[in-house]
């Protein structure tokens, strides 16, 4: 796992705190700390409850600094006692939340020092936390305990195992490679799976939106592992997620889209549940102009999933749902090719019906040519295939008007195919040749280059969807978050 690629330090100008400060006070806080580390430290050890207090304020302004003395104070022996007021704040929360505050800071150091922190017992009272009535105490507790899980895979299955479910910093828990054992989750305090995802479910209803997208992040870390993927969509966590892509920040809506093309990559029953929690009204904006086109790209490679094997049914719901068109139009007028590739997939994987009022509803929108003129851009070999099995449908469907379709621009481009070094392109070639231009030359294109068929196949059926495929990864993200 990648060092501190999630970890967070929190400093005190930036995060105000639901605390009964007074003006005073919070105008003290700006001016920043004005006792030293061992002054500091020396308050905090204090039995007077307020001279305490004042230290732990202390000490999180000086860990709040640019450079924080994350060392210094730890030589002071004051990590102990930062660890007993999360225990002892009792009914007064401030105590807790400056100790948290504070050792959120060291954990957001290096592995020394996030070790310190965790050998003192961090980890089982911020657990604990997390159930605290106090909302920013909750929170701070998942910062703290997020730095430990993004320092490392064994901190990260360390914390799980004692029963981490958290908010923001549950991405950090389901961060690096492998991803978690679905039996951390399973096995916890003799609790399902559910439980985790009850807690997801609770902070998308939080009005924040770096929280919501770094719980989104963590549920298509795990979305990534095939056992995952029942488990996400019995969760009920999906109608939650999904009207967050109208929200108009790639954070969100990258990971989202990741997540639903993972589930679209699967079954007709898990393609389905996309279909009912409403997948196509959604991502419609995303396909109109305007929208940004890695996320055109992305939502085109879902729907191809969706798609392609879809029932009867499922191809009912994408027809009447409005997409097509929109998908036609990209396909038509995009200048990123590999848009228009994704774009002709969700067209050629929607001619697989069996409908004949669909496939009226594909050929009115006039995709033969710009289907045809993909071909000479050294497509994958399965793209290849499926637009002229298209074509051949959309010809069988208007023999009488075959002038229509079969232009000029559509010949031509069946024609160059001839060269294709793959003999199965070949024979679908020849077949609609002879059939539409039986007197085309075998010649006509003899100084055109071989088209290169040297090319991975990269799709099966469906199409996975990961993080990694997408324009902002993980890591990208990372830097967004901190």
């Amino acid at each position: 796992m990648a060092r501190r690629r999630g970890s967070r330090r929190r400093e005190a100008e930036t995060n105000s705190m639901a605390t009964s400060t007074t003006k005073e006070e919070e105008t003290k806080e700006e001016e920043g700390a004005t006792m030293s580390v061992g002054e500091a430290a020396s308050a905090a050890n204090s039995s007077d409850g307020g001279v305490a207090l004042a230290g732990l304020r202390q000490l999180r302004l000086i860990l709040s600094a640019q450079l924080p003395p994350i060392d210094e104070v730890i030589k002071t022996g004051v990590v102990p006692r930062l660890i007993q007021f999360l225990s002892l704040g009792g009914s007064d929360p401030k105590f807790q939340l400056e100790a948290l505050w504070a050792l959120t800071n060291i954990t957001s150091g290096n592995t020394t020092q996030t070790e310190e922190v965790i050998k003192c017992g961090i980890v089982p009272p911020a657990i604990a936390l997390l159930s605290s009535p106090d909302v920013d105490v909750c929170k701070q507790a998942t910062w703290a305990l997020g730095n430990i899980c993004g320092d490392s895979v064994p901190y990260r299955d360390y914390v799980l195992q004692l029963g981490f479910f958290p908010a923001w910093a549950f991405s950090n828990g389901c961060r690096g490679k492998p991803v978690p054992d679905v039996s951390y989750f399973q096995s916890i305090a003799g609790e399902s799976i559910s439980m985790l995802f009850s807690t997801l479910s609770k902070i998308l209803l939080y009005n924040d939106l770096d929280v919501i997208s770094s719980s989104v992040w963590a549920v298509s870390y795990l979305a990534s592992s095939a056992p995952y993927v029942s488990l996400i969509i019995s969760s009920g966590i999906i109608p939650l997620i999904i009207p967050f892509l109208q929200v108009n920040r790639t954070e969100v809506q990258v990971p989202i889209l990741s997540i639903l093309g993972d589930i679209a990559y699967g079954s007709q029953a898990e393609s389905q549940s996309l279909i009912d929690a409403g997948i196509f009204r959604a991502v419609t904006p995303l396909l109109q102009g305007g929208a940004k086109s890695n996320l055109q790209k992305t939502v085109c490679l879902l729907l191809s999933n969706i798609a392609a094997g879809a029932s009867s049914r499922q191809q009912e719901a994408l027809f009447m749902s409005g997409v097509i068109p929109l998908v036609a139009r990209i396909l038509s007028s995009s200048v990123d090719t590999d848009i228009r590739k994704e774009a002709c997939w969700v067209v050629c994987n929607s001619m697989q019906t069996e409908n004949l009022v669909h496939i009226d509803q594909i050929i009115s929108l006039e995709v033969l040519e710009p289907m045809a003129t993909l071909m000479d851009l050294g497509l994958e070999l399965k793209l290849i295939v499926a637009i002229l099995e298209s074509m051949k449908k959309i010809l069988a469907r208007n023999k009488g008007e075959i002038r229509k379709y079969w232009t000029e621009t559509v010949a031509s481009a069946v024609g160059r195919m001839q060269r294709h070094s793959d003999s199965g392109i070949r024979g679908l070639v020849a077949s609609l040749l002879e059939q539409y231009e039986p007197n085309f030359l075998q010649n006509r294109n003899e100084n055109t280059p071989q088209v290169n068929n040297n090319l991975e196949e990269r799709r099966p059926s469906k199409n996975a969807l990961h993080p990694s495929a997408l324009s902002g990864t993980d890591e990208e993200m990372d830097t967004d978050e901190e």
